[in-house]
């Protein structure tokens, strides 16, 4: 199911997989520097709304090496990085 038609909806468990190679990257790149930020709010804001749609676990899986903006500035705190 796609994030935007799990807005309102909760599940027990959600799995979040596919930051490799996503339009937002593509989108970004071409973005003249005034609008990027605003861009990447957007963006963010969408993963949170997939985010939150978990009541009791949240399971993201993405490549060790991302540098993504996407992905930044969540506390380490509340994650549990495998390695």
């Amino acid at each position: 199911m796609t994030i935007h038609s799990s807005k309102g909806l909760e599940f027990p468990i959600v799995a979040m997989a596919g930051f490799i190679n996503t339009r937002y990257a593509k989108v970004l790149e071409n973005a003249r520097d005034e609008g990027r930020e605003e861009i990447l709010e957007r963006y963010r804001r969408t993963l949170f709304v997939g985010m939150t749609r978990a009541m009791r676990a949240l399971l993201m899986t993405v490549p060790a090496q991302t540098n993504s903006p996407l992905l930044r500035g969540f506390d380490a705190t509340y994650w549990n990085l495998g390695g």
